[in-house]
């Protein structure tokens, strides 16, 4: 299996397993990616998503120039029409929050899975870039349209156009990532996040990050309103998920 899917409790771990090749996408790996978020998505049961990829060197080292996926890899569905395969979370609705556990480089198409995150823990040897510009391409798995709404303009700009790589410390500084921890801590720190997130209701953690997406693409007066809609959307669920209180 190119990727490993685990489940434990309400949290699932996808990882990335072809460290031969610096756990680098290809078409076998595009494909099951795509089939590990829509089962994250569509999976009542699971409440958290953890990504990251196998052995130590490298988080994701972008597409294999042996096979790669195009990055707009369409797929015929049974009515005929042609859709885009979402491995790199670009064009698929989750809700449930995402934690990357980044151990290791983060290149092209590892670099736009991780915008498609939630919550970014890094080893710290870990790198990241967006070589595309430097190969006449444009990273269009995502990060063209998130990294500026994500980070400073500025910040995410130098990463776009200049293909420079940074470091684990430069991604802290920048706001690309949200903590580093010793390469033995990586996982089980992004497990104690995902236990975390699991103590609160889903509904609730899943409606914060609804709102907060849709909210990014409108004005600020249209998201207070995508704001009120989905907490009063939260609070009918939360209390119809509440059993009553017995008489005294």
């Amino acid at each position: 299996m190119a990727v490993l899917f685990e489940l434990d409790g309400h949290i699932a771990t996808i990882t990335i397993n072809r460290p031969e090749a610096m756990n680098a996408i290809d078409r076998q790996t595009a494909g099951e990616l795509a089939e590990a978020w829509e089962r994250v998505r569509t999976d009542p049961g699971i409440w958290v998503a953890i990504l990251t990829g196998a052995g130590d060197r490298a988080f994701c080292a972008g597409a294999d120039l042996k096979d790669p996926p195009q990055i707009e890899q369409l797929e015929e569905t049974p009515g005929g029409v042609r859709t885009r395969i979402p491995f790199d979370l670009k064009g698929i609705d989750v809700w449930k929050p995402i934690i990357a556990a980044v151990n290791g480089h983060a290149i092209g198409s590892g670099m736009e899975m991780l915008s498609g995150t939630d919550i970014r823990i890094a080893a710290e040897h870990a790198t990241f870039a967006l070589f595309e510009v430097k190969y006449g391409s444009l990273p269009f798995g995502g990060s063209v349209a998130r990294l500026v709404r994500q980070i400073p303009y500025c910040h995410a700009m130098r990463l776009l156009l200049t293909g420079e790589r940074i470091d684990a410390q430069e991604a802290l500084r920048i706001g690309l990532v949200n903590e580093i921890v010793p390469a033995e801590r990586l996982l089980p720190r992004a497990r104690e996040t995902a236990e975390l997130l699991c103590q609160y209701q889903p509904a609730v953690v899943q409606g914060i990050k609804e709102a907060a997406v849709r909210g990014l693409s409108v004005g600020l007066a249209e998201a207070y309103v995508i704001e009120s809609l989905y907490a009063e959307r939260v609070s009918n669920i939360v209390r119809s998920q509440t059993p009553p209180q017995s008489a005294p």
